[in-house]
């Protein structure tokens, strides 16, 4: 019997180690520096920061409670640091009550927190480099004594205090003041040294309106004070950062970025100089405010989706902007297995817009099958460009039955109806109304293993929605479409 015991308590520690360390932390979103402390023991400049992160591992469909500290790189493990986290009311304490919820898998949805430097005694001076320290429990539970988790990425207070805190200029911050439209308003802005937004940002805050107020800090130029604050001569879509001065940082800031609470790109405005108008990133002196407003960085092309699909041996490109800003157009260039990028078509762009936009493109003019890459070049209309993500497609025989969606959709009055079939079939693709009436037959006879595009014209139909149904011997699928006059 007192095996058996032991054995039965041996498994429930087993399970309980093994939950603990398949816990896991992903540091989305670190920014590299903040605002120093103003004063040996006190901070009337603080700065506050936003961070994102994301938990894994955890107990399924459980609400937790966060712990949130930075601690010096020199810190013990079992060390959490110091700092204010926002509680949800205010910069106070450490800990937030039901910072998330995880889903059925045990995991976080990107999380963001905002943290503020303290006057701490030994800490957030001048120099000073940090990493994220974490614990957390169920809601309710007793918060761990020392940090589950330890961040890798490293924060650095910059000296912009109005008394140096240092002799040394290499640990000198200056300001930037942003504005950014309406539509960005309680967003995430990111700022990189580099125009492709690769690494950890300069800095991280959200755009006003943000979740939290930070209290008057006398040692802050007003312009960026009124900002954290949400107030005086500040305005929604403005935003403050911390960065090094521009000696020691001399790319200065190439890319500003907009990221959704998802952690996804909302929008985006790179500068290959680093010059934004009238302010140069790159020459910016200690506690020199940067001014970088809506003109200088205007909402860029925002660009929803890109996707391609093998159609017939050609391979079709729709994607999808939700706004644009001097957008000249989008290049669309290709590169087949160990061959380099090239351009392969052009397509114009609707210069500035704030409307929904489609866009396609059709290429016919490939070599054999094999796997083809594509990606978008969109150009202002000053010549600066940006990249899109690339997508990938494998032309050749199907391995499949496939009945895709129809694109456009919402339509009027056209539409490509895709499809494809491994091997030669006899099917029948037909148009349904709501009450399952026959509305057209797009095809019906022999078609050879391979991808296949239908157009359905629409001219004659009322608005509402449609069905469209493939059937064969092997295969039968149906889509719903919306017809939108």
């Amino acid at each position: 019997m007192k095996k058996l015991a032991y054995l039965f308590i041996s498994v429930l520690m087993l399970l309980s180690v093994t939950e603990i360390f398949s816990q896991t932390m992903t540091e989305l979103v670190v920014p590299k520096y903040f605002g120093s402390k103003s004063a040996a023991a006190a901070n009337t400049g603080r700065t506050p920061i936003a961070i994102c992160l994301k938990f894994d591992g955890l107990t399924p469909s459980t609400a937790y409670d966060v712990k949130f500290q930075l601690g010096l790189l020199t810190d013990a493990a079992t060390s959490y640091g110091a700092g204010n986290i926002w509680d949800g009311t205010a910069f106070s304490g450490s800990k937030v009550t039901n910072a998330f919820t995880t889903d059925a898998t045990g995991s976080s949805a990107p999380v963001w927190f905002y943290f503020q430097p303290t006057g701490n005694g030994t800490r957030f001076d001048a120099g000073m480099q940090h990493n994220v320290r974490i614990g957390l429990i169920a809601t309710g539970g007793t918060m761990p004594a020392a940090p589950v988790f330890l961040g890798t990425k490293v924060l650095t207070a910059l000296d912009i205090a109005s008394v140096e805190r240092t002799a040394a200029t290499t640990d000198d911050g200056c300001f930037i003041k942003g504005t950014a439209s309406y539509s960005t308003s309680g967003k995430y802005v990111l700022l990189f040294d580099n125009v492709e937004g690769t690494g950890d940002p300069l800095f991280v805050y959200q755009i006003r309106t943000a979740t939290a107020t930070n209290a008057t800090q006398a040692d802050l130029p007003t312009s960026i004070n009124d900002v954290y604050l949400q107030a005086g001569t500040s305005m929604i879509g403005d935003y403050p950062a911390v960065i090094p001065i521009g000696a020691n940082n001399p790319n200065g800031v190439r890319r500003i970025e907009a990221r959704n609470a998802d952690n996804t790109l909302f929008a985006f405005t790179p500068s290959a100089t680093g010059i934004w108008g009238a302010t140069n990133t790159t020459t910016l002196l200690r506690r020199e405010v940067g001014v970088i407003d809506s003109v200088a960085a205007p909402v860029p092309v925002e660009l929803v989706s890109f996707n391609a699909a093998v159609n017939n041996n050609a391979v079709s490109l729709v994607w999808q902007t939700a706004t644009e800003t001097n957008n000249q157009g989008f290049e669309i260039e290709r590169k087949a297995d160990n061959q380099s990028w090239e351009k392969i078509g052009f397509i114009a762009g609707n210069g500035n817009s704030t409307e929904i936009s489609n866009y396609s493109f059709v290429d016919g003019n490939l070599n054999g099958n094999g796997i083809y890459s594509y990606r978008l070049k969109q150009i202002d209309n000053d010549g600066s460009f940006e990249y899109s993500q690339v997508v990938n497609v494998n032309v050749g025989t199907p391995a499949n039955f496939e009945l895709t969606q129809n694109y456009p959709n919402p339509f009027n009055p056209s539409t490509t109806i895709n499809f494809t079939l491994p091997q030669t079939s006899k099917i029948k693709l037909v148009v349904y109304n709501m009450l399952g009436q026959s509305m057209a037959t797009l095809f019906d006879g022999v078609k050879e293993a391979g991808y296949h595009s239908v157009v359905f014209n629409a001219a004659g139909l009322t608005s509402g929605i449609y069905f469209y149904q493939i059937q064969s011997d092997n295969f039968n699928s149906v889509r719903k479409m919306i017809l939108a006059k």
